[in-house]
C-alpha cells in the first residue's frame, strides 16, 4: 500500500498523487520533512537551481545542502538564507516574498510550515517565476511617467496660446459694434473657456491620478449654460448640414449650484456625439428644471439626434471606456465613459432613453442645489491708473502672449521692456531698471526662477510677478524670490491687473 504523507498533504492523498500535482505546477516546489531531509522535490527545481539528476533521485537528501548549492543563483545569497531561515523560525504561513537571481529573473516563494502540533512535520516550499509580471509592472510604470510627461508638457506649451487667445477675445469683445461680431466673440469666449477646463482637469489628473474626478460647483444660470453649449457646437452642426435645436424650459428654477466646467461637458459630448453619428436632419436639446423642494432643483436633459441610433446588442458596453460602437467614425470611446462618470459623481443619473435605426435619444436626471439670490453685478474694473510711467520687464518666450501682455501694458499707461528670453531680460535690466517685473516660470534658455535669483543677486528690488502653468507647484521656489507673487495660466486682463496692482503697492 502507497504510503501517505501525514499532514503535508490533504487527508487521502498519497505521495504519487501530490508528486504528479507538484510536477503539473508552473512552480518550483521542495517539500522537506520535520528533519530537513527532501520528501518531494519536482522539475522546475531542479531547472531552476541548477539541480542535476532526476528529481527522485533527491529524495532523502538533507535540503539544507540543496538550499546553499542554490543561494548563489540569488541576487543577494545571504538575504536568500535569511529570508528561509526567518521563515522556518517564524512557523507561519508567507506568501509573496519576492526574490532575484543573480542572471535577472525575479521570483516568489511561498513557505507553508506542516505541523502536528508541537511536532514538525515537515517545510514546503513554492518559488513562482513572476518575471514577466514584473517586467509588464516596470513597463507599464515607465509608459504612465512618459504619458504624465506629456500631459504636463502639453498643458504648459498649450497655457500661454490660450492666455493670448482669451486676452485678445476680451480686447475684441470691448470694441463688438455689430450683433453678429458679439456672436463670434461669445463662441470664440465659450469655446476658449471649455479647452481651459480640459488643461486644468488634464494638468489636475495627472498630479492626481485618474481616479480624481473633483467638483467645482457654483452658483450659474442652467439657460446660460446650455446657450453655450449651443454656441460651441452650432457651427460644426451648420458644417454637416444639421439644425442644432435648444429647448429650454428652466425658467421656474434657472439659477443653480453646479460644476460648470463639468456640466457643459457632459452635455456637450452628448451633443458632439449626436452630430458626429447623424448624416441628415437634427440635433435637439432639450432642458427642463423644477423645484423639487426648499432647496433643490429637478433637471432632466435630453439629447436627440436622428442619426444611426444605438444597436440594441451594443447597449450593454454603452458607456464602458474606450468602446466604440461604430469603430469607422473618428474618438477614442471615451465621451460616453466620462459622461456617465461625470453624473455618478453628481450623483445623477444617465441613460439610454430611446434608440432605433432613426435617433438616439439620451436622457440626464440630475438633483441639484438651489443657488442663493443672485448678487449686484460687479463693479466694471477700475481703471489701471496705477501702471501709468511705469517700465515693466515681461519674459515670455510665447510670442502672442508677449505681444499681448505688452499691449494691454501700453493701453494702461505703462511702458513694456518686451523679452523673449533670459538673454535679452539680463540685457534690458543693465540698460533700465524696471519698477514691475512679469516672467514666466518655464524659458526656452533657462527658467524664470534662476532668472529672477540673478537679477537680485544684481541688485533687483522690483516686485516680480511669475507666470506659471502648474498652480502650487513652484510656490516655495518663488517665495523664495521676495516681493513675488504666482498667476497661473491662463490668464485674463482683470486678473493681471489685480495682482499686478497687488505686487505695486504690497
Amino acid at each position: 500500500m502507497m504510503k501517505k504523507i501525514p499532514s503535508s498533504a490533504p487527508p487521502g492523498v498519497t505521495r504519487l498523487q501530490f508528486a504528479t500535482l507538484a510536477s503539473q505546477l508552473d512552480a518550483a516546489v521542495l517539500l522537506e520533512d520535520g528533519d530537513r531531509r527532501v520528501h518531494l522535490v519536482n522539475q522546475p527545481w531542479c531547472d531552476w537551481f541548477n539541480l542535476a539528476g532526476a528529481p527522485d533521485a533527491h529524495v532523502g537528501r538533507d535540503s539544507a545542502l540543496l538550499e546553499a548549492a542554490a543561494a548563489p543563483l540569488f541576487g543577494d545569497a545571504d538575504a536568500f538564507l535569511k529570508t528561509t531561515a526567518a521563515c522556518r523560525s517564524a512557523s507561519a504561513l508567507v506568501s509573496g516574498i519576492s526574490l532575484n537571481l543573480r542572471d535577472g529573473p525575479a521570483l516568489e516563494l511561498d513557505y507553508v510550515p506542516i505541523r502536528d502540533g508541537d511536532s514538525w512535520k515537515g517545510h514546503l516550499w513554492i518559488y513562482r517565476d513572476v518575471t514577466a509580471r514584473r517586467d509588464a509592472q516596470r513597463q507599464g510604470a515607465a509608459s504612465e511617467r512618459a504619458l504624465k510627461q506629456l500631459v504636463d508638457h502639453l498643458t504648459h506649451e498649450l497655457r500661454s496660446p490660450l492666455s493670448a487667445l482669451l486676452g485678445a477675445t476680451a480686447l475684441l469683445r470691448t470694441n463688438a459694434t455689430t450683433r453678429e461680431a458679439s456672436r463670434v466673440l461669445d463662441i470664440l469666449t465659450a469655446s476658449s473657456s471649455a479647452i481651459r477646463f480640459i488643461l486644468e482637469e488634464a494638468a489636475a489628473r495627472s498630479q492626481t491620478g485618474a481616479a480624481a474626478l473633483p467638483l467645482l460647483a457654483e452658483p450659474t444660470s442652467l439657460r446660460a449654460l446650455l446657450e453655450e453649449v449651443d454656441a460651441i457646437h452650432s457651427s460644426h452642426a451648420q458644417a454637416k448640414g444639421l439644425t442644432l435645436r435648444l429647448m429650454l424650459d428652466t425658467s421656474p428654477a434657472d439659477r443653480v449650484v453646479v460644476d460648470r466646467g463639468r456640466f457643459r461637458q457632459v452635455v456637450g459630448n452628448l451633443v458632439s456625439n449626436g452630430i458626429r453619428y447623424t448624416r441628415e436632419g437634427f440635433v435637439e436639446v432639450f432642458a427642463r428644471a423644477r423645484p423639487a423642494g426648499s432647496d433643490t432643483v429637478a433637471v432632466t436633459i435630453r439629447v436627440r439626434d436622428t442619426g444611426c441610433g444605438v444597436r440594441e446588442s451594443d447597449i450593454p458596453r454603452l458607456f464602458d471606456a474606450y468602446w466604440r460602437g461604430h469603430p469607422g467614425h473618428e474618438g477614442f470611446g471615451l465621451g460616453l465613459h466620462l459622461c456617465s462618470r461625470v453624473v455618478a459623481a453628481m450623483g445623477g443619473e444617465i441613460r439610454l432613453l430611446a434608440s432605433s435605426p432613426g435617433g438616439s435619444i439620451f436622457e440626464v436626471l440630475l438633483s441639484i442645489p438651489v443657488a442663493p439670490p443672485e448678487a449686484s453685478p460687479p463693479a466694471p474694473a477700475p481703471e489701471a491708473t496705477f501702471l501709468v510711467g511705469k517700465w515693466v520687464l515681461v519674459v515670455e518666450d510665447d510670442r502672442s502672449m508677449l505681444r499681448l501682455l505688452s499691449y494691454l501694458l501700453e493701453e494702461a499707461g505703462a511702458f513694456p521692456l518686451a523679452c523673449e528670453s533670459a538673454a535679452q531680460a539680463r540685457a534690458a535690466v543693465r540698460q533700465t531698471r524696471p519698477d514691475l517685473v512679469i516672467a514666466d516660470i518655464s524659458l526656452r534658455d533657462g527658467d524664470g526662477l534662476s532668472l529672477m535669483s540673478v537679477l537680485r543677486a544684481g541688485g533687483l528690488v522690483a516686485p516680480v510677478v511669475m507666470l506659471s502653468a502648474h498652480e502650487a507647484r513652484f510656490d516655495e521656489e518663488i517665495s523664495s524670490i521676495g516681493r513675488a507673487w504666482r498667476l497661473t495660466k491662463p490668464i485674463d486682463r482683470d486678473t493681471l491687473f489685480l495682482a499686478l496692482e497687488q505686487a505695486l503697492r504690497s
